[in-house]
């Protein structure tokens, strides 16, 4: 990769904005998949920070409740699916 993540993190820390692009950017991932995980946890992490409490606890449940169906999906070792 050729991105200074450091550079991108330092100047999202400088943008008034940048809570904004977040929600934006997130949110379209979260409706194009529902299931990535990384989109709710970015927007779990944005939301109080634009005072939006509600949004953010949505998201971090969907969080949880993602982790904790790979978490009790299986024992670790088996490369295939569980039956139902």
């Amino acid at each position: 990769m050729s991105v200074d993540f450091r550079e991108l993190r330092l100047a999202c820390l400088k943008a008034s904005d940048c809570n904004r692009t977040v929600v934006e950017t997130a949110g379209k991932i979260v409706q194009d998949g529902f299931v990535n995980m990384e989109a709710h946890i970015a927007l779990a992490e944005v939301y109080p920070k634009l005072n939006e409490p509600a949004k953010a606890k949505f998201h971090l449940d969907v969080t949880t409740a993602l982790m904790r169906s790979i978490f009790m999906s299986g024992d670790g070792k088996t490369k295939r699916l569980p039956s139902r």
